[in-house]
């Protein structure tokens, strides 16, 4: 297991085009999330391994744009949804705080789009997407690979 500074938390800033290690002060993790999400709201995404994916709450309602890595990432870490803008991916201890990622769980998250997905992942995906035709060009993106 990593041991990390406690003044700051381990976290992975997933954007549609890249991804970025960062530093989460540790105190108000709340506002620093909000900042790193470009968010007022945010919502916790719970996957496998105890990866929390920190999104914007109404990103689907407010204009921010699908994206597809940390869609495809969410399908990864064994939560079927699609996301849009941007997401902080923290954990958190047995207690519920907010804590920073090991190398174990920041590996997980850069391993699922760092390679590529596998075909129950794809499938996935393609079955989250597919209630919606404005989906319809990245689901047959989707099927190529």
């Amino acid at each position: 297991m990593t041991t990390t500074d406690t003044a700051t938390h381990r976290g992975i800033l997933i954007e549609a085009d890249q991804l970025q290690h960062v530093a989460v002060p540790a105190d108000q993790t709340w506002k620093a999330i909000q900042q790193a999400i470009g968010a007022r709201n945010f919502d916790v995404v719970r996957c496998r391994d105890g990866i929390d994916l920190y999104v914007d709450d109404e990103g689907a309602i407010n204009g921010a744009p699908f994206n597809l890595p940390l869609t495809i990432i969410a399908h990864a870490l064994g939560h079927s949804a699609a996301l849009f803008g941007s997401a902080l991916a923290l954990t958190a201890d047995a207690e519920g705080d907010t804590q920073g990622l090991s190398d174990e769980q920041a590996q997980a998250v850069t391993d699922a789009i760092g390679q590529k997905p596998s075909s129950e992942v794809v499938d996935a995906v393609v079955a989250t997407l597919s209630v919606h035709p404005a989906f319809l060009p990245i689901i047959a993106m989707l099927r190529s690979i």
